[in-house]
């Protein structure tokens, strides 16, 4: 797979996690309950997005998620834009260790809530599972650009 391509795919990728972070703050302030992931109690978004670990120091995790994937959009965006720029090759490695640092991050605490999710409150939000996807992938994206020293 050609630098370019994976870059593409992970800026895409962080792009698809705006939106659904932004849907997912709007459901944890509204206060009735959503009808739209809300199949039964397994399945159920605002059980885990209203419970006591969906907020950090107050403020919803989803609004964390949403600026993770916007510094993972940027990152990315910046070294496609700059990928065949032969004089930006030092700082170019800077930004590959900073998307893998912060894939690792977002990707071991995207592990911690889908823990939670599993053995804690024993519900499943769809929006939340789609997120892990998203993250894993953008994780071990960045897990090959960075081997591959791009």
């Amino acid at each position: 797979m050609k630098k370019k391509s994976v870059l593409l795919i992970v800026i895409v990728l962080a792009f698809l996690g705006l939106p659904l972070t932004i849907y997912l703050t709007f459901l944890h302030y509204k206060p009735e309950a959503s009808t739209f992931c809300n199949f039964n109690d397994q399945f159920n978004c605002d059980i885990v997005n209203k419970s006591v670990y969906s907020e950090i120091l107050g403020i919803p995790i989803a609004i964390f998620g949403f600026f993770t994937y916007l510094l993972i959009f940027i990152i990315a965006y910046h070294k496609y834009v700059n990928s065949t720029k032969k004089n930006k090759v030092a700082k170019d490695i800077k930004f590959t260790k900073y998307l893998l640092i912060l894939g690792l991050i977002a990707f071991l605490f995207s592990l911690y809530l889908t823990f939670l999710e599993a053995f804690v409150i024993f519900s499943w939000c769809i929006f939340c599972i789609i997120s892990a996807v998203l993250i894993t992938i953008i994780f071990l994206l960045s897990i090959i650009i960075w081997r591959k020293k791009w």
